[in-house]
């Protein structure tokens, strides 16, 4: 895993999902390097409410196909038009962890153009309890707290219940800027139970005791001065760190 699809895999995911034979024709057509009449087709269709039109640009997006770098600005622009509903259901119908990145990052992007936002972070939450591969999970937790900027604190304090550690992290970096007093106790309860685990330590990151310290503090300084603002994602440049190596979605690490 985490090797882009070749076109005989696209073939083969298309035909398992049962594509019309129009787009598997074009799909198992030749890719020149300025060919871009495949990623055009699909995008029209897709831009009409065609669901495996949008599922063949996301294995495309994903592929090593000359096209490919199309086939993503075309879910870019797609998403935002349509808003993130397609791009869920395609999460939903395709299992490859790259192809469920691909759509991750491009569901986080549409946030500004994205007027169902609110069921998208709902979905995502829910997808984060179910997912098992954690480079797919790490990629739901980033595409959440894109989303839900300074209206999810609920969101992120169940992820610091998370029981995979870079994602506590995550969530306890974003409360850092955004969270209010209500994410006090959660904070509190994340930092002592991660006193008493043995965490991995990340090159230049600190222990997940003292990010939650950070938080803490950076909170009750808020709630002390509240005319200086709730603060935001973006007074916490360093927030996120790579997703986890090892289970899939190499070639997406460095789009975020």
């Amino acid at each position: 895993m985490g090797e882009r699809l070749d076109n005989a895999e696209i073939v083969e995911i298309a035909k398992g999902l049962s594509f019309p034979a129009d787009i598997v024709a074009v799909l198992e057509r030749p890719c020149g390097y300025r060919d871009r009449d495949t990623v055009y087709a699909c995008e029209e269709l897709a831009g009409k409410g065609n669901q495996h039109a949008l599922d063949a640009l996301t294995l495309i997006a994903a592929s090593s196909r000359q096209d490919a770098v199309a086939a993503n600005s075309a879910l870019g622009r797609i998403a935002h038009n349509r808003g993130s509903g397609m791009l869920t259901a395609s999460f939903e119908r395709i299992n490859d962890p790259d192809c469920r990145c691909m759509l991750l990052v491009e569901i986080a992007n549409a946030q500004g153009f994205n007027a169902s936002r609110p069921e998208a972070c709902s979905f995502l939450a829910g997808k984060l309890k179910e997912e098992k591969n954690q480079t797919v999970r790490w990629f739901i937790a980033w595409s959440l707290t894109r989303l839900a900027h300074n209206d999810g604190e609920a969101h992120f304090i169940e992820m610091l219940k998370d029981r995979q550690i870079d994602i506590g992290v995550m969530a306890a970096k974003t409360l850092e800027g955004v969270g209010t007093e209500k994410s006090l106790p959660a904070l509190n309860d994340y930092s002592e139970r991660m006193r008493k685990t043995q965490s991995p330590q990340h090159a230049g990151s600190a222990h997940p005791a003292e990010i939650a310290r950070r938080a803490l503090e950076a909170i009750k300084e808020r709630c002390a001065n509240p005319l200086e603002g709730k603060g935001s994602l973006m007074e916490a440049p360093n927030a996120f760190r790579k997703p986890p190596a090892g289970d899939g979605a190499k070639t997406l690490k460095n789009r975020t």
